[in-house]
C-alpha cells in the first residue's frame, strides 16, 4: 500500500468518527429551549383560565337568553333550570351556578369560581317595557389569591 492510500485511508477514519456535537452547542440548543419553555409556559396556564371563564361566561349566556325566551310567554321570569327546559349544570370543576334573585322585572343568575383567579359573573335579564327585556353580562376582575364574588346588582 501506497504512502498516499495509508494517509487518504486515515483521513476517512478521521472524519467519520468525529461526528456528532460539541458541549458548547448542546448548551446552547439547551438554553435556547429553556428560554422559549419560560416565555410559553405563563401564557398556556393563563389560556386554562380563560377557557373557564368562557365556559361560565358561555352558561349564564345561555341562561339569560333563555329566561328572555320565557318571558315572552309568560308573565314572570323562569324560577328554575326545569322551567326554562335547557341544561345548566348546577356546578363545574371551576364554578358553582345559580338563580340570584328571580321576580316579575328582573332575573339575576350566577356564576360563582370556586378557584382564585377566575373572574365571577352575573347575568341580567331586565323587564325594559312590556314583554321586551334586555340582557347584561356583568363581570368581576380576578382576585390574586381569593376567590371573587358575583357583582350582587343588576342595573
Amino acid at each position: 500500500m501506497s504512502q498516499f492510500q495509508r494517509a487518504y485511508l486515515s483521513y476517512i477514519a478521521r472524519s467519520t468518527s468525529a461526528q456528532g456535537f460539541t458541549l458548547i452547542e448542546l448548551l446552547v440548543t439547551v438554553l435556547i429551549i429553556g428560554i422559549l419553555s419560560a416565555i410559553a409556559l405563563p401564557s398556556m396556564l393563563n389560556q386554562a383560565n380563560r377557557a373557564r371563564e368562557a365556559e361560565a361566561k358561555n352558561y349564564v349566556g345561555a341562561v339569560t337568553r333563555a329566561q328572555q325566551a320565557y318571558r315572552l310567554q309568560n308573565p314572570t321570569f323562569a324560577p328554575t333550570m326545569n322551567d326554562l327546559q335547557i341544561k345548566v349544570p348546577d356546578q363545574s370543576n371551576s364554578y358553582n351556578y345559580a338563580f340570584d334573585s328571580v321576580g316579575v322585572a328582573l332575573a339575576q343568575y350566577k356564576a360563582s369560581p370556586t378557584q382564585a383567579g377566575l373572574r365571577a359573573f352575573t347575568g341580567c335579564t331586565i323587564v325594559v317595557s312590556g314583554a321586551l327585556t334586555d340582557t347584561k353580562i356583568l363581570e368581576t376582575q380576578p382576585v390574586g389569591e381569593t376567590i371573587a364574588d358575583p357583582p350582587t346588582t343588576c342595573p
